[in-house]
């Protein structure tokens, strides 16, 4: 009666956890395969979907991967067109420094018959011509030409606003700044970068004051402060109240040193602030 009992027990047991599946039970290997069983059979009901979900998966990847490898080839070829115009910027300005050196004193006469005289060739010096006035894009046509294509193709990157940049500056340090103000501001427009903005306005602003237009100076300097640039905050307040003076606004300019003074003591920039509102009438 008693072992009846026991074994009917067991079989009750057994039949209330047959369809629950647990750590334990993932051990034996006959209710591990009916639950891979089952997971198959899952599988074969929702094929369809599940392969649909699997297409878009890999579709996904796909374009991802593609799209990545686009974007590092474009940069691999920007860096690439770019140091190929810094390139012949080098070149260029050797020729321009030969050109421009200043004459070279006679060689002496030959001491012996038939004996030639050495000349001497200066050699290219470009750090005495890197501000001197001549025409940009008669001296370094390639230069010029090379660091456009490199704008007209990888526009709105970091290498495009690098060489709109460097065509601003080529054409200010050697005294075309009314040429100089299209690349700044085209170098300002086409970046996200806030510091990059405020640099491309400041030396557009520079272009402007150079060629004579304190109004659009102004304006320049005061889109770079806006743009939140702080290590160029001192110089772009300064430029301001140049700007100011230069405009006959004494009242503006002494406010801005004001705000110099205020907001940066201690620093150069307050003490050219302290001096040159001295200067003001």
């Amino acid at each position: 009666m008693s072992s009846t009992l026991t074994q009917s027990g067991v079989a009750a047991g057994s039949s209330s956890t047959s369809h629950k599946l647990d750590r334990k039970g993932l051990r034996r290997p006959d209710q591990f395969l009916a639950f891979v069983s089952q997971l198959f059979k899952k599988f074969s009901e929702h094929r369809q979907a599940m392969l649909v979900v699997l297409a878009v998966l890999v579709t996904v990847a796909a374009v991802t991967a593609f799209w990545t490898n686009r974007q590092e080839t474009k940069t691999a070829s920007a860096q690439a067109a770019l140091f190929d115009a810094q390139k012949s910027l080098g070149e260029e300005l050797k020729k321009v420094a030969v050109e421009l050196a200043p004459p070279v004193a006679p060689a002496p006469k030959a001491k012996a018959k038939g004996e030639t005289a050495k000349t001497e060739t200066p050699a290219p010096n470009v750090n005495a011509i890197l501000f001197t006035r001549f025409d940009v894009e008669q001296k370094l046509p390639e230069t010029v030409k090379k660091l456009k294509k490199v704008v007209d193709e990888f526009g709105g990157t970091s290498v495009g606003y690098e060489a709109n940049l460097l065509l601003g500056d080529l054409f200010f340090d050697h005294g075309e700044s009314g040429k100089a103000v299209p690349w700044y501001s085209q170098a300002a427009s086409t970046t996200s970068v806030s510091f990059h903005r405020a640099l491309a306005l400041q030396s557009l602003g520079y272009a402007y004051e150079n060629d004579s237009k304190p109004a659009e100076a102004l304006a320049a300097y005061e889109k770079a402060l806006g743009a939140g640039a702080a290590d160029l905050k001192g110089d772009l307040l300064l430029a301001t109240a140049r700007s100011h003076v230069a405009l006959n606004d004494q009242a503006k300019a002494r406010s801005t040193y004001d705000q110099i003074l205020s907001q940066m003591p201690d620093t150069e920039f307050a003490k050219t602030a302290r001096v040159l509102k001295d200067e003001l009438r």
